[in-house]
């Protein structure tokens, strides 16, 4: 995928962990994939980088962004990445891709905070 794609990212909550899950109303839209990932993903990518097999950008970026297959594993967010206003729960985070052709995929992740 190029920067002929776009990326818009959607978030979607479920209190109960019922798989009923609400549109949240924060949403990061079209977006060219190459400059997010130069951009959004290089700022985040340190926390991925044991638990993922998603490549690590360069500040030169990386464009195309390579065809494969990826996975997150016991993926474990620090809390200063997390807003302290994102209730708990559970989050279904969509990433939608649109351009040649039109690509979807969704991380699911639960939200608890702990407390000091």
């Amino acid at each position: 995928m190029g920067n002929n794609y776009k990326c818009t990212v959607k978030l979607a909550h479920s209190r109960l962990g019922n798989n009923q899950f609400n549109d949240y109303p924060i949403a990061w839209n079209d977006h060219p994939i190459c400059d997010m990932m130069k951009s959004k993903y290089r700022d985040y990518q340190y926390i991925f980088l044991n638990h993922s097999n998603f490549p690590q950008v360069s500040e030169t970026g990386l464009c195309p962004f390579p065809a494969g297959t990826y996975w997150f594993k016991n993926t474990v967010f620090p809390s200063n990445v997390v807003p302290e206003f994102i209730p708990e729960g559970y989050w279904r985070i969509t990433f939608l891709y649109s351009g040649a052709g039109n690509v979807s995929a969704s991380l699911y992740a639960r939200v608890k905070h702990l407390l000091v």
